[in-house]
């Protein structure tokens, strides 16, 4: 197998670091030809099969999207990964990077990062995410993105009402002009709106199908990877509070307050003393800065931490 199938199948099983990410899709971006691949493809293909029953024309239709290497059009690919794996995902981003030469955007561990769009939309990106669109962006083609992580949209309203759509792994947010926040981490996805409207297209399961839903300033939508799905009205500002480099929690069990650790700085944590569960945080931690992290959890709870071989432990 060679270096390219080895980072590429390690990328679909969620195995690449950063390093090889970059390694990965610097190779994508310079590859004129898909021969390298296809063994990989083909293998993933039948360990999809596998992940749950598909309809007869259900699974025809993907094989011939897969097997063509070259989808027509992002959309229906993204509807048949959400309904079976986020390995799928996978499948279709790394085809969309091959031979739609996608653009893609990355934010380091415990870093941010702004993107200036072609139509000069801007886009946070929050720690430990990637945003990718078509390199062929033409002003008179709607307008498309996809992110896995967490982003800050601000989008241009264009004299042609062009729609623009983020696309994550369960989910279209269609819009027009406006500002929100899209996260997607651990399968779920979590959409806060600012100013404006947007319109959610959610891909649900057969039996829990999610009908569109049009967005009011000051709500937050949920969808989780069990395809539940709420609509609330919120305080905006302590979501969108990591665009200044501050999480804010507000009476957060601390084991949610460490799965946000996880994603932003990409260390993963044990914790050793089983009362830390029952322990709840309000207050503002920095997304930039793992040492002042784990000072202020030892300040406030008394929590001891050490680090080894890449992994957290916390422990009273």
């Amino acid at each position: 197998m060679s270096r390219k199938q080895q980072l590429l199948k390690k990328y679909l099983h969620g195995q690449c670091g950063t390093d090889e990410l970059q390694e990965l899709f610097d190779y994508l971006r310079k590859e004129s030809s898909p021969e390298d691949y296809d063994p990989v493809i083909q293998q993933l293909w039948h360990t999809l099969r596998s992940e749950r029953a598909l309809l007869p024309q259900e699974s025809e239709t993907l094989y011939q999207q897969i097997d063509a290497q070259l989808p027509s059009t992002p959309y229906p690919v993204w509807r048949i990964a959400a309904g079976i794996s986020g390995l799928l995902l996978g499948v279709v981003l790394v085809y969309l990077l091959v031979f739609n030469k996608q653009v893609s955007y990355t934010a380091d561990f415990g870093q941010t990062r702004t993107v200036v769009l072609p139509d000069q939309s801007t886009v946070v990106l929050n720690a430990n995410s990637t945003l990718h669109h078509n390199s062929d962006w033409d002003g008179g083609r709607p307008r498309e993105v996809w992110l896995e992580g967490e982003a800050y949209f601000s989008v241009q309203h264009l004299a042609n009402a062009q729609t623009f759509t983020v696309y994550t792994q369960n989910m279209a947010i269609k819009v027009l002009g406006t500002e929100f926040n899209v996260q997607h981490r651990r399968g779920n996805t979590r959409v806060t709106l600012d100013t404006g409207s947007i319109l959610l297209n959610a891909q649900g399961s057969d039996d829990k199908r999610v009908a569109d839903i049009l967005m009011k300033p000051g709500e937050q939508a949920v969808l989780t990877s069990e395809y539940d799905f709420t609509l609330a009205s919120i305080e905006t500002t302590p979501v969108t509070a990591w665009i200044n480099h501050e999480l804010v929690f507000d009476n957060t069990p601390l084991v949610v307050v460490i799965q946000t650790i996880e994603d932003i700085y990409g260390y993963p944590v044990i914790i050793e003393s089983d009362s830390i569960r029952q322990l709840k945080l309000t207050g503002i931690l920095p997304n930039n800065n793992l040492n002042t992290v784990l000072g202020l959890l030892q300040e406030t709870f008394s929590i001891k931490s050490k680090r080894e071989n890449g992994i957290i432990r916390l422990r009273l």
